[in-house]
């Protein structure tokens, strides 16, 4: 997720960020944008129940 905290690593994030927009199948880094939708999407579906949604582009970290 593109979050301030990267700001703070002393990288090149913008090519960290595009090396791994590459290799996801969306084609970007995620932003918390998504995850808020994702969030709401979820809330304002009262018939989803006990379900856990992966907000990661196609990719997770393991």
């Amino acid at each position: 997720m593109d979050t301030p905290i990267w700001n703070q690593l002393g990288m090149d994030k913008q090519a960290a960020f595009a090396e791994l927009a590459e290799r996801l199948p969306v084609r970007r880094v995620g932003t918390p944008d998504d995850i808020a939708q994702a969030f709401l999407s979820l809330m304002r579906n009262g018939f989803i129940t006990g379900t856990v949604l992966h907000v990661d582009g196609g990719h997770r970290i393991t």
